[in-house]
């Protein structure tokens, strides 16, 4: 038996707990308690599955129950167990196990005093406490769903008690529906029923009363004025609740809007009363419709019943007429529609279906129209057909802008020439016309010589006027039969078909009208173009391909008219070449002028930068742009091995204007970067021209740099050849503030003269001349005298290609303040400059 204090101890904690309903207090109670209660240290932990663990009730880590685990086997045996270590007894609630208690560091007598029944008797007082806590837990989580329920759901329920009708509770939904907040409609019993609409209120009441005072149903739709005056329609029900199973004590009920509801109710009253109106309308309407209602009998001949007076507009023909002709509709079809539409419309009469078709049908005074013809069987409520019912629309402005559109889709919309898909599909004619016949077919490819220099001279504009006059001269130079196409850009085709080919079969006849036709358009545009008053002349480079010498099939003969006019631009523009099969290398370098072609739309080129340094502090004071051309066939191709290429081709003057616009938005880059640096690009003597200049200048200006960032570089030997026509535009530059370089000084024949008058400012000695120094003498003796002739002239030097610190100190002994070479860096990507110009000395 246990001892008195020991009992005591028992009675007191479960005094606690029998007013404890939360988990929490249930631990803090016994806490309190149990080290009187088990004479050690006591804890509570809770049996949890999915998966099975125990849980301490006073908080803490939790304890994986394992299948041979000693609690588990006091679970369920529902007994106590002693173990070395603690003391388990099982913790139950209505005869079941929900955990255990474990005491720790009791004597031997402590745990035998009382015995089993007053360790049983604890678990099943502080069970019972953690089953009722948990039961009081679970029952607020339910009230609080329910009463987020009520409170949520888009109506508002209300208590009311029975009786008296005085509220007891209103969901706080009464604010969003009438503008008053819960507390307050608590605080003024008579707040809805002032609501109430006065025409509505007696009854309302009056309804309600029966409910408060003998408990009937309420169920009644009334009309509320909320807060802003807004009149809204409600539905209430209510009904009579026992809540302590005896006499109907409170009044429970629900109230919803329902203005959608009964203004669509309203609608509906109207839309009804409104229908015989809108029948007596429907004729007037039908009548005025910009088409043609008709009605006609299901029998074989088709009768017509009703024909609304459009029918006459359209069709030229009265309703009388159509009674008294039965086949009148298959007289009035066009002759090329007539059997399809009859056909169909016999079919879709046999079968009940509908008829759709769009067909010509002649007026009386012979004017043509098309019409879109619908119509189906109208039925009655139990299926039988009845008549069909369809209109006619006059569909013939809608015909006539698709094949306007079709037009478009074949033809070039600024020349009015065909294109591509439509000559191709000439091509294709005519090649299975002449293979029978044994007769050839020329395909000529012509690409205008320049013409992006008048699109940037002169404006886009200038640029669509002489494509269009190009298109008016290539066709007045052909034969009547033959195609003029407009390909692409500033290129044409041109289709000759049905040439006798000559007896030997070589194609030789062929070849001579071709060469004639070829004659012909460059003939044609030989005479310069007036554009808004400049004169502009504007070649043409003509490739030619025949068949069957050069290929039997379409793609073939167009990509050999291609290669056959690249190889025409190579030879100096302003040609004409007929296709061969040449070595490889031919078709290598005309493979290589076509994907040069499209490098640039592929964004394949990049600049590679070398520093041009002070050759007194070692600072760099500007980079020259290098080209690089990432091939996807060859990888990087260096300038050299394509520059000479483009120019051949005219593809040097877009390659150029990408240089000059990549190098300033570079060059701007590293303005914004904090580098103070000017760049120096390369470019052809077909920009050394006035107009091709000062689009240079307004490029530069149109990235926020000072001309003087910019340094343009000319090759001594194209001084040379050009002469000094441009100078006037080179002073113009110079005084502007650009830069302007003589490059590979030394390797050309200009004279003094000439660079003094063409107000260049740097003089760029070559590298083949640095190579020597200081080892070479006559090296050195050049380099000196070229030095010498630059201080002079007052210009700056800068030596290109210096590899070693003797050359270097060479060219300063001799006064060289500027140079580039490997000593320095190579050539090397954008995004290195910065971090290598940060590792040099600073410019003064």
């Amino acid at each position: 038996m246990a001892s008195p204090s020991r009992q005591q101890a028992l009675f007191e904690l479960a005094r606690d707990l029998s007013s404890t309903l939360e988990l929490d207090e249930v631990a803090r109670a016994f806490a309190t308690h149990a080290p009187w209660l088990t004479g050690g240290e006591a804890r509570i932990w809770l049996v949890h599955d999915r998966p099975r663990r125990l849980v301490p009730l006073s908080g803490g880590a939790e304890r994986p129950l394992a299948d041979d685990a000693t609690e588990l086997a006091v679970i369920r045996s529902c007994r106590p167990l002693r173990t070395p270590s603690v003391f388990i007894l099982p913790l139950t609630a209505a005869d079941r196990a929900i955990g255990v208690i474990e005491v720790d560091g009791a004597s031997t007598a402590q745990l035998a005093s009382g015995g089993m029944q007053y360790w049983r008797t604890l678990g099943e007082i502080v069970g019972a406490a953690v089953e009722n806590a948990r039961r009081h837990e679970k029952l607020m989580e339910a009230a609080s769903r329910f009463r987020s329920l009520v409170e949520q759901i888009p109506v508002v329920t209300y208590i009311d008690r029975a009786g008296t009708g005085e509220p007891i509770y209103v969901s706080p939904q009464i604010d969003t529906v009438i503008g008053v907040p819960a507390a307050e409609w608590l605080a003024n019993p008579d707040a809805w029923t002032a609501r109430i609409h006065p025409d509505d209120r007696d009854a309302a009441v009056a309804a309600y009363a029966r409910t408060i005072e003998h408990g009937e149903p309420f169920a009644f739709e009334y009309r509320v004025i909320d807060v802003s005056g807004r009149t809204r329609w409600f539905h209430d029900e209510a009904v009579a609740v026992a809540t302590d199973g005896g006499r109907d004590d409170e009044i429970h009920g629900v109230v919803w809007e329902i203005t959608t509801r009964k203004e669509a109710e309203q609608a509906r009253r109207v839309s009804e009363a409104a229908l015989g109106d809108a029948e007596h309308r429907y004729r007037t309407l039908v009548e005025q419709l910009p088409l043609a209602i008709y009605i006609d009998a299901l029998d074989e001949g088709g009768t017509s019943l009703y024909n609304s007076p459009q029918n006459d507009v359209i069709t030229g023909h009265t309703h009388p007429e159509w009674e008294q002709d039965p086949d009148l509709f298959a007289k009035i079809i066009h002759e090329a529609d007539r059997r399809r539409v009859l056909d169909g419309f016999e079919a879709a009469r046999l079968d009940g279906a509908p008829f759709i078709s769009e067909y010509r049908i002649v007026r009386p005074d012979g004017t043509m129209v098309w019409v879109h013809d619908e119509s189906v069987v109208v039925r009655d409520a139990a299926g039988e057909a009845l008549h069909r019912q369809g209109y006619l629309l006059d569909i013939t402005q809608r015909k006539l802008a698709e094949e306007r559109l079709g037009h478009l889709a074949y033809h070039d919309s600024l020349t009015g020439l065909p294109n591509r898909d439509l000559f191709s599909e000439h091509l294709e004619v005519a090649l299975a016309r002449v293979e029978p016949t044994g007769h050839g077919v020329a395909v000529l490819y012509v690409d205008l010589d320049d013409f992006k220099l008048v699109n940037d001279s002169l404006g886009h504009s200038a640029g669509d006027e002489l494509l269009i006059e190009v298109a008016q001269r290539l066709l007045g130079a052909v034969r009547s039969g033959d195609i003029v196409a407009r390909q692409s850009g500033d290129e044409f085709l041109i289709l000759v078909a049905d040439l006798d080919v000559s007896v030997d079969g070589d194609g030789v006849a062929i070849a001579d009208v071709a060469r004639n036709i070829a004659q012909n358009l460059r003939d044609a545009l030989a005479a310069p173009f007036d554009l808004g008053g400049t004169e502009v002349y504007c070649s043409g480079s003509v490739g030619i391909s025949i068949y069957p010498v050069d290929a039997v099939d379409a793609g073939s003969l167009l990509k050999h008219a291609d290669a056959a006019m690249y190889r025409a631009k190579e030879s100096g523009r302003d040609g004409a070449h007929l296709y061969t099969r040449e070595g490889g290398d031919a078709m290598a370098r005309l493979s290589m002028a076509g994907r040069l072609r499209r490098a640039a739309a592929r964004d394949e080129f990049v600049l590679h930068y070398q520093p041009l340094v002070d050759l007194s502090t070692g600072a760099a004071v500007g980079v020259e742009a290098l080209i690089r051309w990432y091939d996807g066939d060859r990888g990087m191709i260096m300038p050299g091995d394509f520059i000479p290429l483009a120019e051949r081709t005219g593809l040097i003057a877009p390659i150029s204007e990408w240089v000059i616009e990549e190098a300033c938005r570079q060059g701007r880059a590293w303005r914004d970067a904090g580098l103070d640096l000017y760049v120096s690009v390369n470019l052809p003597a077909a920009f050394w021209e006035p107009t091709a200049m000062r689009h240079v200048l307004d490029t530069i200006e149109s990235f926020g740099l000072s001309p003087d960032r910019m340094m343009i570089e000319i090759t001594e030997s194209t001084v040379a050849r050009e002469g000094l026509r441009e100078a006037p535009i080179l002073a113009e530059l110079h005084e502007r503030g650009l830069r302007l370089a003589i490059d590979d000084f030394g390797t050309g024949h200009s004279s003094l003269d000439r660079l003094h008058r063409m107000a260049v400012t740097t003089l760029k000695i070559d590298r083949s001349f640095v190579a020597g120094v200081p080892t070479d003498h006559s090296a050195c003796v050049l380099v000196a005298a070229m030095l010498r002739v630059a201080d002079g002239l007052g210009l700056q030097a800068l030596a290109e290609g210096i590899e070693t610190e003797a050359q270097r100190a060479f060219l300063l002994e001799h006064g060289c303040p500027l140079g580039q070479g490997f000593l320095f860096s190579p050539p090397v990507a954008a995004a290195q400059i910065e971090p290598l110009v940060r590792r040099l000395p600073r410019a003064a």
